[in-house]
């Protein structure tokens, strides 16, 4: 994730949807950690743990097309 956040913004101007996706990135992984070490809920742990990473890939897939 860092990576792809200090990458985002230097391709160019970043999407509408950015300060969106961090936003929903950051309460994804907060819910993953909370689920982990307080609750151990499942499946709400995975299914916090995807929506981080859909959002990694969703950031990965624009800056490639904007890379082009």
């Amino acid at each position: 994730f860092m990576i792809l956040a200090i990458v985002w913004p230097n391709i160019g101007p970043p999407p509408d949807w950015a300060p969106t996706a961090l936003l929903i990135f950051t309460y994804s992984r907060f819910a993953h950690f909370l689920l982990f070490a307080v609750i151990r809920m499942q499946p709400w742990r995975a299914i916090a743990w995807v929506i981080g990473v859909g959002i990694n890939i969703a950031m990965a897939i624009h800056i490639l097309q904007a890379s082009k």
